[in-house]
Order: C-alpha cells, then structure tokens, then sequence
C-alpha cells in the first residue's frame, strides 16, 4: 500500500490489492492509537504553508526544513494548528524557549497576513518603554501633549477645547445669529410711487424694535415715503425729527440705513435738517437742510459807513449780512437851514463807447453849498461834494439797471442859484449792454 492518509498516516489499499482481517484490523489500532493522542503532523520539506487548511496539529523539527518552507513568517523550528471557524486560524508557535514566539493569520477566501502576538514579556516591556517616553508640550509647530480646556474666553495657543468647550461657543454662535437675523438684514427695494418693498437676507420673521435694515433704492423718491419689510407691514420712512421724507431724500441706486423704532424706520446718519433758505446763507457758502443741498446767496457787505450829511435825509441798511464794524453817523453842517434830496436817472450809457454826461438838478429853494451823491442801489461808498471843500473826480463802483457793477467817475459838482449839476464819466468800451445809472443826492445850505 503505497499511499497513506495525511494525519493518522492509515494505509489506503489500491484497487487491486486484497485487504486481509489483519491489515483491516491495523488500521483499525492506528485509528484508536491516533485518535487517543491525537499526534502533530510532521510537515515536510518544500511545503506551501498556505495548502495546510485541514483542522489539526502540524510541526516541523528542524530549522533547515523551516528554510525551504514557503509562506513561513519564522526562520526556526515550530508548532502550528490549524482551527475551523468560517474559514480557518493557523497558530504558529517557535520552539525556542528563551525566544517563544507565537504569529497567528487568517484564511477567508484568501490568506491575511501574518500577525506576531506579543507576549507578557513584550506587554510589560512595551509598558516599560512608554512610561519613559519623554513627551513634550504640544506647540504650533511641534506635537506633543496637550492640555485640555474648558475655556472659551482664553488666547492660550498650547491647550485644546474641550467638546463642552466647542458646545457653549456654538450655542452662543447660534444665539448670536438668531439675534442678528431679527436685528440686520440687507435687500434691494422695489416700489410702486413712493411705497417700497424689499426681502432681507438675513430674513427675519417678525419686526422688533432696534431692527436694522441696510437697502439699496431702486427709485428716488417724490415724497412721503413707506417701506415693507418681507411682507410683514407697511411702515412709514421718517427722519431722526420724526418729520416724513421730502422729495429726492432717497436717490435711486444708493444705500441708506434705518431703524425700526417700533412703529416707523428711523433714516440713519442723515446729517442735517433744517428749514435754511439759500438767502439765508452768505454767497458761496453751502449746507444741508431739510429741502437738501442748498447754496448762499447772501450778499457779504462788511462794514458800511454812511454820513448823514441832510437834515431832513435817512439811510436805509441794505439786506444782507453785516460785519458789525460798519458806522452810519450824522454830519450836518452846522448852520444849514434848508436842504433837499432826491433821485436822478443818468444815461443811457451805449455799449462801445466813452462818456461824460452832465446831469442838472434844478427847483431848489436854495442855492446849494454842500452836495451828497451815491448809489440808489447799493451802499457803495457815498461822493461828497462841498462848496467849502470841493473834490473832484471821485470814482468808485455803482450797480446798472441791469444789476452788473460798474466803475463810474463822478466829476465836480457845480453849485447855481437854486440847483447844481454834476458829470458823470463811464468807459463802456468793453461793454456789451446799454446802461442806466439811478443816484440818490442831498443838498442843503
């Protein structure tokens, strides 16, 4: 009988042998001598450990025969058993004593890898070796231990959060942005006149007050205006007075701010209001009022000075904005009985030319000794003429019919018997306007 079974190495007969009582009966005593010790397999040389997938115990004596093993994760002498379970467990065991070793793999469909399984001698060095471990702090930029924090008002960089940590700033993150979203928000409006509408992104589901609303005007508003915010109402647009929009206090294609106070939104950061007129406001001056942007024109005169040279004469202030320094004062002449005044045109003054033109005021009951010329449209510095202190050519600046200022020379006065004339030069050479010139005079004795 040449072949025998693997384990118990029981004789199979051939197909042409006769199997006698006694060869029976053999195999018979191996079977209960094999089953009664159950003896380890002597795995031979060149063998695949990867074939032994049959329940048993297995073993190879000799390191040189381990040598020609294939798939063996030891070099020395060893025991293994193969055990059953949905595939089956080969344990390999060294014989070594000062060296014992024991590997385990897998067999499920395929092999898994073989694993060393450590020993208390490796358990124990092994705890050894990490209590001697010398472990730095963590850092930015190098690991290491790290403490651990409950804190979430700190600037530590070598701790870490807790989860309780990471929690109470998430809860306060999602406070923060509910809060936020009933509070800010941000939309482009669109409107029917001067209602507008807008969705806000945060959208908040309910008006509170302190509300804050950031929109971009679609359209310049015209007057009273009102403002629905994601469907929730309409609500009148004020400024921080409590007084409506104007018109134009809302240009189309900017952003403006407001807040809701709990029955309207407010305008923020507008900046100005008032009821300031441009006449009251000094020439080339600007400012802001409730009407908007608004320029002076109000004349700046300084000071006036003006000399009441006739008893029965008056001074009128002009409007406009004064210095404080201007003087208005009498000089009668002492003596005078009578005196008069009057107003007189002169002109016309043709554009393109040079003048001198003499005008005669007549009819006084009085032949004149003192004579005061100025301007009836403005408070331009007076021209006295006085028979007892002549002067001559006094030029100066006077306003035309056509309110344009003009340099003019008022030449001697010439006193008569009840009147007196003067003459008037003007270079209207550069000029392109024909002109009239009204004077206010005074004359007394």
């Amino acid at each position: 009988m040449p072949k025998e079974t693997d384990r118990l190495k029981l004789p199979l007969p051939l197909g042409n042998e006769n199997v006698t009582r006694e060869s029976i009966n053999g195999i018979f005593e191996k079977i209960d001598a094999g089953v009664a010790t159950r003896e380890s397999i002597l795995i031979p040389a060149e063998t695949d450990l990867n074939s032994y997938i049959t329940e048993g115990e297995y073993y190879c004596p000799t390191n040189a025969t381990v040598g020609t093993l294939a798939n063996s994760p030891v070099g020395v002498a060893f025991h293994l058993t193969v055990e059953k379970h949905a595939g089956v467990v080969q344990t390999l065991t060294t014989f070594e004593p000062s060296n014992l070793q024991v590997f385990q793999r897998n067999y499920y469909v395929g092999w898994g890898p073989w694993n060393k399984v450590p020993t208390r001698d490796d358990i124990e060095q092994l705890q050894e070796d990490l209590q001697n471990v010398d472990i730095p702090p963590a850092s930015l930029t190098e690991p290491g231990i790290v403490q651990l924090s409950n804190a979430t008002d700190g600037t530590s960089e070598t701790v870490a959060a807790t989860e309780k940590a990471v929690k109470l700033v998430n809860d306060l993150t999602n406070t923060t942005l509910e809060f936020l979203s009933e509070r800010v928000g941000y939309g482009t409006t669109t409107n029917s006149g001067n209602d507008y509408s807008v969705q806000l992104t945060p959208s908040p589901d309910r008006l509170i007050e302190g509300l804050r609303i950031t929109v971009k005007i679609n359209a310049t508003n015209s007057g009273i205006s009102t403002i629905n915010v994601n469907e929730l109402g309409k609500k009148s647009l004020i400024k921080a007075n409590g007084s409506p929009l104007p018109s134009g206090s809302l240009k189309s294609n900017s952003i403006y701010t407001f807040v809701y106070n709990g029955i309207d939104f407010i305008l923020q950061g507008e900046g100005a209001f008032g009821n300031a007129l441009a006449s009251d406001l000094l020439s080339g001056k600007t400012a802001t009022s409730d009407a908007g942007d608004i320029i002076g024109i109000m004349k700046d005169y300084g000071a006036i000075t003006f000399d009441i040279k006739d008893q029965n004469s008056s001074y009128t202030i002009p409007a406009g904005y004064h210095n404080g320094k201007g003087v208005v004062k009498s000089t009668y002449a002492s003596g005078s009985t009578k005196g008069a005044s009057g107003r007189v045109t002169v002109g016309p003054f043709v554009q393109g030319s040079v003048y001198w033109i003499n005008q005669l005021v007549s009819n006084l009951d009085f032949t004149p000794r003192h004579v005061v010329i100025k301007n009836s449209y403005s408070s331009n510095p007076v021209c006295f003429f006085s028979s007892v202190a002549p002067k001559s050519q006094i030029t100066t600046n006077f306003v035309d019919d056509n309110n344009y200022i003009r340099q003019l020379t008022i030449g001697s006065v010439t006193p008569s018997s009840n009147s007196f004339n003067f003459s008037v030069y003007a270079d209207f050479s550069l000029y392109q306007m024909t002109s009239y010139f009204t004077f206010d005079w005074s004359a007394w004795d």
